[in-house]
């Protein structure tokens, strides 16, 4: 006679479902000094994190009710592997014990991302794989009698987590990033994204293609003030200070420009225009200048900071090769910080 399966109360497993949403939801806003009580759930990222959670309630529902029994070792153990790479991150973040990110500053880098985004994004991601593999687990015990649950559920898990990222390449892709109609409008901030600096110390053409875009509108009388983020790759000078010398050579006054050289990340130069934004009360009127392919991300940026602003198209023109590049890595650096922020 073989030993029963331990099995587990369908309240505790509800609760710690829900739980670990809650956890992963709240470490989303913190990560970026925001207040968990501004959580937005039409946020497309917390969108998807609670259709995931209802799922996975649901599927709990649906498999008690057709009696099937539930192997309790394994959602314990699903639940432990969603809840330890978070339970990392936040010590890490407000202890420091594990050294997981000082350790890197934000002028090293892999393959065009920060070390110190990669290594949070792993642990972001092997969290929300289990979290996934629960879901498409218990949908699978519910709807099939497979014998090779646990493989299949494995597979749909990672064809799962493709297709978020299919969407989130699409919505690349095709984001309406068409010139705003700025007509009659002035700003009293435009943000400059910084890009890379070739030669240790002018902008690359992207950048470039940014700054001068920029630079029309300040002439025109468009814009008041220039935001210049970005940080620097050892060596060489900062984004910002590149964009910084590139403008006072072309006769930009010194004090319209307002420089920010420490960020290394999209998420952390519009977090940058939040606190300006915050700060100067009045300042109503806000506008970010980018490339085509970097738009999408910078409009969901801002939907999660809450800001307002005019998203302006630099006009860099590209051959497809090099823009299909771009597209497909801004498709990653969005589907993680839709479901992650970073």
């Amino acid at each position: 006679m073989k030993p029963a399966k331990k099995q587990i109360s369908l309240p505790f497993l509800i609760a710690a479902v829900i739980a670990l949403f809650i956890f992963i939801s709240t470490l989303k806003y913190l990560n970026n000094g925001l207040n968990p009580v501004g959580y937005n759930p039409y946020f497309f990222g917390n969108l998807l994190n609670i259709i995931v959670t209802f799922l996975t309630i649901a599927g709990l529902f649906v498999v008690k009710r057709k009696s099937k029994n539930l192997s309790g070792i394994l959602l314990y153990l699903l639940l432990i592997l969603s809840v330890t790479p978070l339970i990392l991150i936040f010590i890490d973040k407000y202890t420091g014990l594990l050294n997981l990110l000082d350790s890197y500053t934000s002028e090293e880098y892999f393959f065009t991302f920060q070390i110190k985004k990669i290594h949070v994004g792993l642990l972001f991601l092997i969290s929300y794989f289990f979290q996934l593999y629960m879901m498409i687990y218990l949908w699978s015990r519910a709807l099939s009698k497979e014998r090779t649950v646990y493989l299949v559920s494995f597979f749909r898990t990672l064809l799962l987590l493709t297709l978020f990222f299919v969407i989130s390449l699409f919505y690349v892709w095709f984001y309406p990033a068409s010139p705003e109609e700025i007509k009659g409008k002035t700003y009293d901030y435009a943000l400059v994204p910084g890009a890379a600096v070739w030669n240790k110390k002018s902008p690359s053409p992207i950048f470039e293609a940014r700054l001068r875009k920029t630079l029309d509108l300040y002439r025109s009388g468009i814009v008041k003030k220039i935001i210049l983020t970005g940080g620097k790759a050892p060596g060489e000078l900062s984004e910002a200070d590149a964009g910084y010398h590139f403008l006072l050579n072309l006769g930009v006054d010194t004090r319209s420009i307002i420089k920010e050289d420490k960020s290394g990340a999209t998420r952390e130069q519009i977090k940058y225009l939040y606190y300006i934004k915050n700060a100067n009360s009045n300042s109503e009127n806000l506008a970010i200048i980018s490339d085509k392919f970097h738009l999408p991300r910078i409009n969901q940026t801002c939907g999660f900071f809450g800001i307002k602003a005019d998203l302006i198209p630099s006009g860099y023109k590209m051959i497809f090769s090099r823009a299909f590049y771009y597209r497909l890595r801004e498709g990653i650096a969005l589907i993680l910080f839709w479901l992650f922020a970073i």
